[in-house]
């Protein structure tokens, strides 16, 4: 039974938004369906799935699609990325190996992003020093020809970082994270998502100055028209490490700059105004620090 998949798409949004994907499901486990579509509908229609959990049924499509278009980066990346997920690291060994042979210069951010999550997959499940020694090397070979095939893509230098942190070296990988966003000349213009993995990680050990600093540069790189990380937590850390360093700033006395006060303030409320609405973590933390910022101050 042929099955075109812009329409298998549309009917399993549908019945996912019912909440009835029994029926759904039924037709497809009892028929022998053949999908059809191009590339982008393969990859589209397996994105839903995966979205809503279906990771095995997205690669059972894929290897479909990998089968009709074998020289597909997307397909074969989406692959890797959906089958860790799910026990098939097996064929995923085969797919990373066909990608790799492919040319480069054919290659999207995907083929390579999801290429180094399957080696940061591998080195998260080896014992031996030495495999994950060579994993590493293969995985930072992969970064240099991501930033060489796709140079103003930031997630080459956020994919560096993970795999200093996947191999015990979380110090080399923020080194090389804080040089990458210091490069004045860095082919990279656009990069919110180092921004802010780099200032999680300066405010977990307590380096306001830096948060500050590279939250308000994280913030400005941020405004693109299609926002690719939560641009309110930019504000959220800028009035934390402000927030820290006000109170600290005369050894346990209470510090009577309200200037600096109202701004820190300002910085809660424009987090508030601006995370994304799932975030309600922070908005707890931001009533309850906005208090005491404002009463300590007499705001």
């Amino acid at each position: 039974m042929k099955k075109n998949l812009k329409q298998l798409r549309s009917e399993f949004i549908r019945h996912l938004f019912e909440r009835d994907l029994e029926d759904f499901f039924s037709e497809w486990d009892n028929n022998a369906l053949e999908f059809e579509g191009t590339p982008d509908e393969f990859h589209n229609f397996t994105t839903e799935l995966a979205r809503a959990g279906y990771y095995g049924r997205a690669c059972s499509v894929l290897e479909v699609g990998i089968a009709q278009y074998e020289m597909n980066t997307d397909l074969l990346a989406d692959f890797l990325n959906y089958g860790i997920k799910c026990g098939m690291a097996d064929k995923c060994e085969i797919f990373y190996h066909q990608l790799d042979k492919i040319n480069d210069r054919k290659k999207t951010w995907r083929a390579f992003d999801f290429s180094i999550d399957y080696l940061l997959f591998k080195i998260g499940e080896e014992n031996d020093d030495k495999i994950i020694v060579q994993l590493k090397e293969e995985a930072l070979n992969l970064v240099e020809r991501f930033k060489k095939t796709l140079p103003a893509e930031e997630l080459a230098y956020l994919a560096e970082y993970q795999i200093y942190e996947a191999t015990f070296d979380k110090d080399t990988g923020l080194h090389r994270l804080a040089q990458f966003l210091n490069d004045e000349n860095r082919t990279a213009k656009v990069a919110p998502k180092c921004h802010l993995r780099y200032i999680d990680e300066m405010l977990e050990i307590g380096e306001y100055e830096e948060v500050i600093s590279y939250a308000n540069d994280g913030a400005a790189e941020a405004a693109q028209e299609q926002e690719g990380v939560d641009t309110g937590y930019f504000f959220y850390a800028l009035a934390l490490a402000k927030d820290a360093l006000w109170l600290k700033a005369d050894k346990g006395k209470p510090n009577e700059d309200k200037e600096e006060a109202a701004t820190i303030l300002c910085y809660y409320q424009t987090a508030y105004d601006t995370l994304d609405e799932n975030k309600t973590a922070y908005f707890k933390v931001i009533a309850k620090r906005y208090k005491i910022i404002a009463n300590i101050a007499g705001l």
